[in-house]
């Protein structure tokens, strides 16, 4: 599924209704059913005994305002008790979403024009209805909102969220929040919002996303063709797109097959990175696993990891100390635990010169700053380069504050991408994964758990395994971080709490979760 910029929305619309030949009323009647369809089993939860629930549409100008008149028109003809209140006046109302309300009228259902009472009456009459509801509508902004929220449209959200015992469900976005940023100022907070055909960018971003609640996507019925035309190059990985990717092994393979891997990493100060990483790299399905690691730490690694083949480099100080060397391998990946030593940075600049799959994460990344040599050694690799960045990386990679890739992540990490040649895996909240030829995938697993130390770690090594000797890099990278957050999920959804998850509890997990995916398909 694609994730679509509201100017990409709008010409998607376009398409389908100008070159296709959909009627914009039929689209927005498609919508309404989709909505209801969603809503219902919702309402069937928060139904109690007899009493009848009371539903307030808040419906405003522009197609979010016209898909909320033409829900309400179809919740009363199945019965619901529903009160529409529309703030903008009637003439404000144009193309569907006027014609919506023409039909709302026809079938001889009333509103509150809150645009015939003064403004303090107006409020009053919103607190009113808002007071005495079950369920609240949020059909006011849409993503046509400009700036943020002012006059009687800001009143109302406020309005919204002291709501004191209503589910609240919004339609697309809750009002407030823009399609394509992550900064809110003022924005209704909504239990359950209903996402007409495609998510926006801001779904998957913080704070934004906090005002979302539960997501879930509608389809209305735009052809894929009316989508694709818009050229978006902006897509969710999940469930479905591991399953069709990830294959079983064949009867008559051997470990061979499934590449050899090599893992350079590893200090006195930190031995369990190294190690954390070697071992999702084996879960992650490496047939053959050669660890390069500072001999001072080989007695702890061989202890807690029995399958892997050391190669051992002297290290008087408990670090690397200087240019080692490199056994042979189908792919690479260097950084966990290695340390911030003049000495790593010399081990990196060997290894961007390998002719093969090299994964950088950690503590290698810290010299990868833009302008740098070694990053003109990344921008000439022809082989292929996975950067692994959590955000504050990121910020030091790009040359800018962490709150500045925070507000933009989508657009940091396709610039990066391009700009680097590398693939670029921005770590975090619905982690990206970005392609140098503009492609970003948005992962759809994972929960705060995940935010300890040894987690990325943990997914670099997957990453290594995932690669092996795979023909398709996006699958073996977005199926490494997808079945990384899908395992933190399962433990979480078992009983575990977040904050007492370990990468070990992921690591042990991993298994499982794979077994389960691949056995639902």
């Amino acid at each position: 599924m694609r994730v679509l910029t509201k100017e990409e929305m709008y010409a998607a619309d376009r398409y389908a209704i100008e070159t296709i030949g959909m009627p914009e009323e039929l689209l927005m009647e498609n919508a309404a059913q989709a909505l209801l369809h969603a809503m219902k089993p919702r309402l069937a939860q928060i139904q109690s005994g007899a009493k009848e629930l009371q539903t307030v549409i808040l419906a405003g100008t522009g197609n979010n305002g016209g898909d909320g008149i033409a829900l309400a028109r179809q919740m009363q003809a199945e019965g619901f008790a529903v009160r529409l209140l529309l703030v903008p006046e009637p003439g404000q109302l144009t193309g569907a979403a006027a014609a919506h309300l023409a039909f709302y009228q026809k079938a001889g259902y009333s509103l509150l024009s809150l645009s015939d009472l003064s403004e303090e009456a107006a409020v009053q009459a919103v607190e009113e209805a808002i007071q005495a509801a079950d369920v609240i509508v949020d059909a006011l902004l849409g993503i046509g909102m400009h700036g943020q929220p002012r006059g009687f449209y800001a009143d109302v959200i406020r309005l919204i969220n002291n709501a004191p015992r209503a589910l609240v469900f919004a339609i697309d976005l809750p009002s407030g929040v823009a399609a394509d940023q992550a900064n809110v100022s003022l924005a209704v907070c909504a239990d359950v919002t209903l996402t007409i055909q495609c998510p926006k960018p801001s779904a998957f971003l913080y704070p934004a996303r906090s005002f979302y609640g539960e997501v879930e996507i509608v389809e209305i019925g735009i052809p894929p063709k009316a989508i694709e035309s818009t050229g978006c190059r902006c897509m969710l990985w999940g469930q479905a797109e591991l399953r069709n990717t990830l294959s079983h092994r064949a009867p008559d393979s051997h470990k061979g097959d499934y590449g050899r891997a090599v893992l350079v990493g590893g200090s006195r100060e930190m031995p369990g990175a190294i190690t954390m990483a070697a071992k999702g790299c084996l879960r992650g399905g490496c047939g053959l696993l050669t660890v390069v690691l500072p001999d001072c730490i080989q007695a702890m690694a061989a202890a807690h990891m029995t399958e892997a083949m050391y190669h051992l480099e002297p290290a008087p100080e408990g670090h690397f100390s200087g240019e080692i060397s490199i056994p042979e391998g189908d792919a690479y990946a260097i950084g966990p635990g290695m340390g911030r030593f003049p000495e790593t940075r010399e081990v990196l600049e060997q290894m961007l010169l390998i002719d093969a799959p090299l994964v950088i994460d950690a503590d290698a990344l810290y010299y990868l700053e833009a302008g740098s040599d070694l990053w003109t050694l990344v921008r000439r690799r022809k082989a292929l380069t996975v950067l692994t960045p959590h955000t504050g990386e990121m910020a030091r990679l790009c040359g800018c504050s962490v709150q500045t890739v925070h507000m933009d992540r989508f657009g940091y990490a396709a610039a990066l991408a391009k700009e680097s040649g590398a693939v670029v895996v921005l770590k975090g909240p619905f982690t990206l994964t970005a392609f140098p030829d503009g492609r970003v995938y948005v992962n759809t697993s994972g929960n705060p758990g995940l935010a300890k130390g040894g987690s990325g770690d943990l997914l670099a090594g997957m990453i290594l395994g995932f690669l092996g000797k795979s023909g398709n890099v996006t699958a073996a990278v977005c199926n490494a971080v997808y079945a990384h957050g899908a395992a933190a999920d399962d433990l979480i959804n078992s009983g575990m709490a977040e904050n007492s998850l370990l990468a070990g509890d992921i690591l042990a997990q991993i298994p499982k979760t794979v077994c389960r995916l691949m056995d639902d398909r």
